[in-house]
């Protein structure tokens, strides 16, 4: 519209404005057929009015050598008289706006561009605009807080309570899907399903970014993994540009954090422009958090094996008790929160409505994904559409454990002090870095897996078998369980558990299902759990979201408590333990945890059992950066796949696919994405002059009649070129 003004009045000799302009003449387009006449200009409005394409397409920035999403769409405006304009400012037309906007629809994105000092084009301010979506959706009210108070001095609930009395064994091979036994042609039929899901915009994510993670000093969310990935949150929006470019739908990422890291959540995505991704792409939602208890004797002597430290974990808990005979912990005065547990995700997911806002986009399943698991990204790898054909409201993704084996010989002699195998995986690895199938060498000695005995032989120089005896470790997270009666015989369905809910003499090595917690959720089913409809949800406010939450889903699955450490600077007399300058301090800490989802009345929950290096690659501490550094040639293949968008083809003939691509898409179009230059964020007097907006002031009465959230200008690029030799002009 821009370079439209401009040239009606600055080339009003030329020839196409000599011939064309303000003559309504269609000449040109003589043909006798008026039926033709009319297609074309049918054709002609539908273009101007739905747009020729719409798509982003990833380009490298000639400044900064990086990959930046572009959008490029091809289509019309309603434009006025530029004479019937009225000057005012933005402040003035913002405030003019707010005063009439409908509910709580008092807050614009209008995106644009700004000169930065170096000459090039910067990001403005970014801020995110005021929403109910960011009020704490606390799950434990007072009332539920004081009743869980109630219950651990009753001795009903704690770390000591938290062992299911119920016996249960390994669950059977046939409890789960096995996708690496599935025939290639019934992948490539899920395949081809779920790219059709993906195409209509019925899957989303969900990022658990919230949490502590005082052990990278901080939230993971923006610590760089490596040179090669980026930091944490940057890999999963890398991965959301690899949907929207190959796909062609945009659908949001919505992103669970903390009320404590609620400001550093948000100005970290400013700080980043939110990776380019824009602001109404990245949905944050606030989990509630809840205070830390002081350990109970009962506890302490239930989370610690030496007498010692019993000893004197139970003084300190003793000196703590004195100052807080409430029970509640806290330290030098400072309250102790932390949020409650994953299963938050789902029922802030609600609470917040943010599912509300899922299910009107069309979304039907959320894929929720820890962001410290590098390899919980979207992929068309049709394990979705797996758990949709087995109809299923929680599908669970499931790996092999790790069993770490300490083998020595028969004099005592220690061979190797930490040896790590995955029996079904087929895979053995001296430090978590490196690893090899069947069979690895170190220090003049082969070692093999044996899998039918689940164990590990050891042969000399000679090929000698030397005798060993093993000593196991294993990962305790969610396991896959069967329940029985007394005599081992199975009693109903096989059940998710967490390592803290099974007891000390269970079978690990046997049961190597083992939770990822990445876990596929059917919003339909969700809905029917909650025993309301999408229409009923969609009227429902704040307030009567958290009750029905709290009614069919927080009250329904059992509190249990967690042993974690929090770590204070220096060292506090009566521990003295020292890890970095910090203490350690215990805490018990109430956790729902996201399998207890599939416990659930009237859930129907379905497994998948995928290799662990396609579907698992946490990163818990810091030292496990290493290993998404240097041992990434299978992470980094997923993410050359999933998170480095290359067109399909070079070709410039359209391609069927990037013709569908191209097809507009009215979501899309309602959420173009851009830069926030809300007034009061952005001076636009900082370059150097003073900018007036000019609105027509009959669109503004249209707006303010009208159900509208904000308004957007797009301006995806503004380029100096001289006209002139186009135009055949000197």
């Amino acid at each position: 519209m821009i370079l439209a003004v401009w040239f009606k009045k600055n080339l009003k000799q030329a020839l196409l404005n000599q011939v064309y302009t303000d003559k309504a003449k269609v000449n040109g387009v003589n043909v006798n057929d008026p039926l033709i006449k009319e297609k074309i200009y049918k054709q002609y409005l539908q273009a101007y009015k739905k747009g020729v394409f719409n798509y982003i397409k990833e380009e490298v920035d000639q400044n900064t050598k990086q990959i930046v999403p572009r959008k490029y769409f091809s289509g019309g405006l309603t434009a006025v008289d530029p004479a019937m304009l009225q000057s005012v400012t933005v402040d003035e037309a913002m405030s003019s706006f707010r005063e009439d906007m409908p509910g709580e629809n008092k807050y614009f994105i209008v995106s644009g561009l700004t000169q930065g000092a170096s000459g090039q084009i910067d990001n403005a301010s970014i801020s995110q605009p005021p929403s109910e979506n960011l009020k704490v959706a606390s799950t434990v009210t007072n009332q539920d807080f004081k009743e869980l108070v109630e219950m651990r001095q009753a001795g009903l609930a704690g770390i000591h309570k938290n062992v299911d009395p119920r016996p249960v064994i390994p669950a059977s091979e046939t409890a789960v899907f096995n996708w690496q036994s599935t025939p290639t042609i019934e992948k490539d039929r899920l395949v081809e399903e779920q790219n059709k899901m993906f195409g209509q915009g019925e899957i989303a994510a969900l990022d658990m970014v919230g949490g502590e993670a005082t052990r990278f000093g901080g939230p993971k969310t923006f610590v760089k993994v490596s040179d090669d990935l980026g930091d944490f949150m940057g890999i999963k929006i890398a991965n959301q540009r690899f949907i929207d470019n190959h796909f062609g739908k945009s659908v949001p990422r919505y992103a669970m954090t903390s009320e404590k890291r609620l400001p550093e959540f948000l100005a970290g995505l400013e700080q980043r422009g939110y990776y380019g991704l824009g602001t109404d792409r990245i949905q944050p939602f606030v989990q509630g958090t809840v205070d830390t208890f002081i350990l109970t004797d009962d506890e302490i002597e239930a989370s610690f094996k030496d007498p010692k430290e019993i000893a004197q974990y139970k003084a300190y808990a003793a000196n703590q008790r004195q100052q807080n005979p409430d029970g509640i912990y806290r330290f030098k005065g400072e309250e102790r929160k932390v949020p409650a547990g994953h299963l938050d995700a789902i029922a802030s997911f609600v609470i917040s409505g943010q599912m509300t806002d899922a299910l009107k986009r069309g979304i039907k399943f959320i894929s929720v994904e820890n962001i410290d698991n590098l390899q919980a990204i979207l992929k068309p790898d049709g394990m979705i559409a797996k758990f949709d054909g087995m109809g299923v409201d929680f599908g669970f993704i499931l790996a092999e454990k790790n069993l770490t084996f300490k083998i020595t010989d028969s004099t005592g002699k220690v061979l190797v002090d930490k040896l790590i195998v995955r029996f079904r995986d087929n895979v053995i690895s001296f430090d978590g870095i490196h690893e090899f199938s069947g069979q690895a060498e170190k220090d003049g000695l082969r070692f093999v897996i044996n899998g039918a005995a689940k164990t590990i032989d050891v042969f000399d120089a000679n090929g000698q078998k030397i005798e060993t005896k093993n000593e196991i470790k294993t990962e305790t997270g969610g396991t896959l369980v069967q329940p029985v009666d007394e005599d081992d015989n199975p009693v109903g369905e096989p059940i998710m558990k967490e390592g803290f809910e099974l007891p000390k003499n269970f079978d690990h090595v046997n049961a190597p299902f083992f939770n990822t917690n990445s876990i596929i959720i059917r919003l339909e089913g969700l809905l029917r759990i909650l025993g309301i409809s999408q229409e009923d949800l969609n009227k429902m406010n704040w307030d009567e979201r958290s009750s029905l939450v709290r009614e069919k889903l927080v009250k329904v699955v059992k509190p249990n408590f967690e042993l974690k450490y929090h770590e204070v600077d220096g060292e506090y007399p009566d521990l003295g333990i020292v890890r970095n300058g910090k203490t350690r301090i215990p805490v018990a800490q109430l956790t729902r945890i996201m399998l207890q989802s599939a416990h659930l009345p009237g859930a129907k929950v379905g497994y998948i059992f995928a290799p662990r290096a396609e579907v698992f690659a946490p990163v818990k501490e810091p030292e496990d950066l290493k290993v998404a550094a240097e041992n990434n040639a299978q992470t980094l293949k997923a993410y050359t796949n999933y998170t480095r968008s290359t067109p399909a083809t070079t070709s410039t003939v359209p391609t069927e696919r990037s013709t569908r691509r191209a097809t507009i898409d009215k979501a899309t179009l309602a959420n173009p994405g851009g830069i926030d230059l809300n007034s009061r964020n952005l001076n636009m007097e900082s370059i150097g002059q003073k900018v007036n907006i000019t609105f027509d002031p009959a669109m503004i009465v249209q707006f303010k009649r009208g159900d509208f959230s904000g308004v957007r200008i797009q301006i995806l690029d503004v380029v100096p070129v001289n006209l002139m030799p186009l135009l055949g002009l000197k």
